[in-house]
């Protein structure tokens, strides 16, 4: 492999990490009420093993948790 590819593809793997790092905390510090489908394990495998996973999470599987009106 060329130093040149090397060098060129870093920047792009720095951020999938990046945004794999800030996703995976963020589904661990909310509640599971604040996930699509309240399961945050089928989130979790998306993240893992999905190429987009981390951006399919940011977009699409936060919600913000019911309100308790009490």
């Amino acid at each position: 492999m060329s130093s040149h590819l090397v060098l060129a593809a870093a920047p792009l793997v720095a951020l999938s990490l990046a945004l794999l790092i800030f996703s995976a905390m963020d589904l661990a510090r909310r509640p599971a009420s604040g996930v699509v489908g309240s399961n945050k394990f089928v989130w979790a495998a998306v993240l893992l093993f999905v190429t987009i996973g981390p951006v399919a999470y940011l977009f699409l599987g936060r919600q913000e948790p019911p309100v308790d009106e009490s």
